[in-house]
């Protein structure tokens, strides 16, 4: 197998991966959305959905995305 035909082969299964997991979120917020007057009024009080339009440059984005993730990483597996 040559090594375009690799990649070609990665890239399909990374796409197609990635459209599972984003299936998967969109069908947890679809749920959040049909469930959330049955959450307890603390949690929905703290809930919030956004929608950001961000303009950044590749680096900006890089480091957003490296502090969000520095923020998010402590909570993994807390409520597990």
């Amino acid at each position: 197998m040559t090594a375009d035909r690799r990649r070609d082969r990665r890239r399909a299964a990374n796409e197609a991966l990635t459209a599972l997991w984003l299936d998967e979120d969109f069908r947890l917020a679809r749920e959040y959305l049909r469930r959330q007057d049955e959450a307890d009024p603390d949690w929905r009080q703290a809930s919030a959905l956004s929608n950001y339009e961000l303009r950044l440059s590749a680096e900006e984005l890089g480091r957003l995305r490296d502090q969000l993730d520095a923020l998010i990483r402590p909570y993994i597996g807390i409520s597990a």
